[in-house]
């Protein structure tokens, strides 16, 4: 009998991760709960590569979007055992806002403005910590 592949085959699913299915680490990033959960990121994404379209070239976003999905499955999974599941591309568009206001803040024309979206994000941050926030990937 011929086993399908679903979608479960690439969400960051911990237990899966510990039998050595690490292409999880990267694939969860590219997957979403439901359909809302991707039009909102891919409208965020948007946004992000909008706002930053001059600020970096199309090899760094690919590397920043690697490295960052990566990074962040690598620190769920070493930090914060309780994240048994997760899926979607929120935490790698908070690493590419970050990372394009940073570009900002070394560029002395545009500091200002690059200082401005670090505080917004980081007060974005902050409020979704101290509040409830809103998941559509918990179990």
């Amino acid at each position: 009998m011929t086993q399908c592949i679903g979608i479960e085959s690439f969400w960051f699913a911990r237990d899966l991760l510990e039998q050595g299915q690490g292409w999880r680490l990267l694939s969860a990033h590219f997957i979403h709960a439901n359909l809302i959960h991707l039009l909102l990121n891919m409208l965020a994404l948007a946004l992000v590569l909008a706002l930053y379209d001059r600020v970096f070239y199309w090899s760094e976003w690919l590397v920043l979007i690697i490295c960052s999905a990566l990074i962040q499955s690598m620190v769920l999974y070493l930090y914060i055992p309780k994240v048994s599941y997760y899926v979607g591309f929120s935490g790698v568009i908070h690493s590419l806002y970050v990372a394009g206001a940073v570009r900002l803040v070394a560029n002395a024309q545009e500091r200002a403005f690059g200082v401005v979206l670090l505080c917004l994000v980081t007060l974005k941050l902050l409020t979704e910590g101290f509040g409830q926030g809103i998941s559509v990937t918990e179990k």
